[in-house]
């Protein structure tokens, strides 16, 4: 009993604060490990929401690049996709070959002939000059492929290459990539023409052949030269609007690609938060029950040394008591043993005494009686001294049943603490649910910003289209704000020369303009008048019709900023559209709700004892929050679907489906072991519910439960016979 009452509560908790510690230093591993895992998450979800912030920028860019490229495009001739699907046109020379770096040299050197069409025969070409004459389309050459006929290189100007050395990369033809079934366009096209690397190399053979540096100067054989700055042909830009939209589709795929891996990232980020959301908690509560434990202890401990103290004195004097017991014990069998040695003693004396010695062995027998006698009171003495020890023992034993119950005591108010624990962990469980709440509010705000970053993303494409159109218009304005303003000047240019005009003529006013001239002053005239020609400026520069034209300009200006302004005018009118449809469609999702909600609260009503219904977290705007159900049943008040049992929550779940079905009800419904997670009380409470809504529908139900199947009209048995399904029907109104 000593040690049990040394070992105790003390140990007992020790132990569990040791399970506690353990458990809380594993969490806190795992923690580590979680907080680590959402360090380099965020650090992924920043690097993603760069790189997406990059793309969309680069996107935006290539829009309005691709829409100004188009706009270029689109004010070119009409005549390539006129003649676009006209049978036998094979493409124009540009488009038939590919010079990677050699834009420049190559547009250069064909001229004109970069957008003659290549045809099959000179029928496809006499028809397709027909066709342009008819439909008064312009004009356009034709290469046919079975009639043109190519000069092969010249001597000459294969000499000429050999001695510009490094200086050329050889014969521009032989540096282009085309269909070798085409030699003959492009050799025709091409000529002799040499690639040079600048103009230097080229001086000492000007007038010799055909020449063409890498940044644009041509020497023609007969020593004519052009230069200057070069703009880009039709089918250039083409190409490069048609590599930027390429470059803008795999930037559009790296974008999604971009956003999908963000979406999960910021998922993962979600979980592994709500994990260590879940695990501090667990640490608080951990650490609280260690606390808790450890003033338990503590307090234990210090009526422990109380009781020690006293356990101490107890033990000291029962050891004393215990030592004078064992001695008087010894002394006690001593003396019974000599009584036993002098008993047999005396019946072997008796046994041999005569008659004539009884005398003197009678004295003797009296002496030794006497003896025994005195033995006896030893004894006495011994059994006395044995008794007192006994109940100075009994009296230890007595204080120490009161130390136990002081022990117990001790346990009673462990208890309590246990209680006020549990009472603390209740609290715990209140705060577990509070933060649940608060998780399913996060996650539906997490689920709206989802919403709204793909309105985001339709509206960012939709203001992508806009942008593309706006630049294209812009480009037009610009370009004809830049000829307003060109035709502004020359048109003040002029008026300032025709002012000067008049100023200086102004003198002459009212002279006598008669002149007495012979024909021999003809010549002397004749050189005044070029000399004052030389010192008069060229008034023929002027364009007479800049005010015309500027005119004419501004009116398309007009025309744009009117268009600019339809266009948002059904900007407008579609973003009222928006509203309206969102109006409506709230409205819409109202209606549906409060018939659905009726039907709930009616079918919650007829299948439990109490009021249930549908409530909307934000009802202004329904699609900004969730949808919860509250339930009050008979004599427990309102309560949370959280605190019911499973039982309860899967039937509920069913009333809300048949709510949401009354909707537009169908004929026909199959339940496949609906009731499984019911018990007989709530799978009776369904059997009756299908049993009243089974007026209007019809119901299949698999089941194993017979409280379900016990209102059913008609009941379908499948059994395997001989490996094949057998059914039994029974009529359950016409067995009973």
């Amino acid at each position: 009993e000593i040690d049990l009452f040394k070992k105790g509560v003390v140990e007992n908790q020790e132990e569990k604060i040791n399970k506690i510690t353990e458990e809380r230093e594993n969490l806190k591993r795992k923690l580590k490990l979680i907080e680590e895992s959402i360090e380099s998450l965020s650090l992924k979800e920043k690097k993603l929401g760069e790189k997406k912030s990059s793309l969309e920028s680069e996107i935006l860019k290539g829009r309005e690049r691709a829409g100004s490229l188009a706009t270029s495009i689109s004010s070119a001739s009409n005549i390539n996709e006129a003649l676009k699907d006209f049978k036998g046109i094979l493409g124009t020379v540009g488009e038939l070959c590919d010079y990677d770096n050699l834009a420049v040299p190559v547009e250069v050197a064909l001229g004109s002939r970069f957008n003659f069409f290549v045809v099959e025969n000179a029928d496809v070409a006499i028809k397709a000059v027909n066709f342009l004459k008819s439909n008064n389309l312009g004009r356009a050459s034709f290469i046919p492929v079975d009639k043109i006929k190519a000069e092969p290189k010249s001597e000459k100007a294969q000499k000429i290459v050999e001695a510009l050395g490094k200086n050329t990369r050889g014969f521009l033809v032989d540096l282009v990539k085309f269909d070798k079934k085409l030699s003959n366009v492009f050799a025709f096209a091409f000529g002799d023409t040499i690639l040079v690397q600048n103009v230097e190399a080229c001086k000492p053979f000007i007038g010799k052949a055909r020449m063409v540096t890498e940044s644009g100067e041509l020497f023609e054989a007969s020593g004519l030269v052009s230069g200057g700055s070069w703009k880009s042909s039709v089918v250039s830009i083409k190409k490069e609007w048609g590599e930027l939209n390429e470059k803008l589709k795999k930037m559009e795929v790296e974008r999604n690609e971009t956003l999908k891996e963000l979406e999960n990232v910021k998922t993962e980020l979600e979980k592994q938060r709500r994990e260590k959301s879940k695990i501090e908690v667990d640490v608080q509560v951990l650490e609280f029950e260690e606390k808790n434990l450890v003033e338990k202890i503590k307090k234990a401990e210090n009526s422990e040394k109380e009781r020690k103290e006293k356990l101490k004195t107890l033990n000291e004097e029962l050891k004393t008591l215990e030592g004078k017991l064992e001695e008087k014990t010894l002394e006690r069998k001593e003396v019974i043993r000599k009584i036993s040695e002098l008993n047999v003693a005396l019946v072997d004396a008796r046994s041999k005494i005569d008659v004539e010695k009884e005398k003197d062995i009678g004295l003797e027998l009296r002496e030794l009686e006497k003896k025994l006698s005195d033995l006896k009171n030893s004894k006495t003495s011994v059994e006395s001294d044995v008794k007192v020890l006994k109940t100075r023992i009994n009296y230890s034993q007595k204080e120490l049943e009161t130390a136990l119950k002081n022990k117990e005591k001790n346990i009673e108010e462990g208890k309590t603490l246990e209680k006020n624990l549990e009472s603390v962990e209740t609290e715990v469980k209140t705060l577990n649910l509070k933060i649940e709440e608060n998780k399913q509010k996060l996650k539906t705000l997490y689920s709206n910003k989802t919403e709204l970053e793909k309105q985001r993303d339709a509206i960012g494409s939709e203001i992508s289209a806009l942008s593309n159109k706006r630049g294209s218009l812009e480009f037009k304005k610009n370009e004809l704000e830049a000829k307003s303003q060109n035709l502004s000047t020359k048109k003040a240019v002029a008026e300032a020369n025709l002012a000067n005009k008049k100023e200086q003529f102004s003198v002459f006013e009212g002279l006598n303009m008669t002149f007495n001239f012979t024909q021999n002053d003809k010549p002397k005239l004749i050189a005044r008048l070029k000399e004052i020609q030389n010192d008069i400026p060229d008034e023929n520069k002027i364009n007479l019709k800049a005010i015309e034209e500027f005119e004419l300009k501004a009116g398309e200006v007009e025309e744009l900023n009117t268009k600019v302004s339809v266009l948002e005018n059904e900007r407008k009118s579609i973003m009222n559209l928006i509203e309206e449809t969102e109006g409506k469609k709230i409205s819409t999702f109202m209606n549906v709700f409060n018939f659905i909600n009726s039907n709930f609260q009616k079918l919650f009503s007829q299948t439990f004892e109490g009021e249930g219904r549908l409530t909307l977290e934000d009802e202004s705007n329904p699609f900004n929050g969730g949808l919860s159900i509250q339930v009050k049943l008979k004599n427990k008040g309102a309560s949370s679907l959280d605190l019911m049992s499973g039982g309860e929550k899967s039937l509920i779940a069913l009333i809300f489906l048949f709510s949401i079905q009354s909707y537009n009800p169908s004929s026909v419904y199959v339940l496949d072991e609906a009731d499984a997670a019911l018990d007989h009380e709530n799978a009776l409470k369904l059997s009756l519910l299908i049993k009243k809504l089974s007026v209007d529908s019809q119901f299949f139900i698999i089941s194993h439960n017979q409280n379900v199947f016990r209102e059913a009209d008609c009941l379908i048995g499948v059994s395997m016979v001989e490996g094949e399904s057998k059914l039994l029907e029974v009529s359950v109104s016409e067995s009973e």
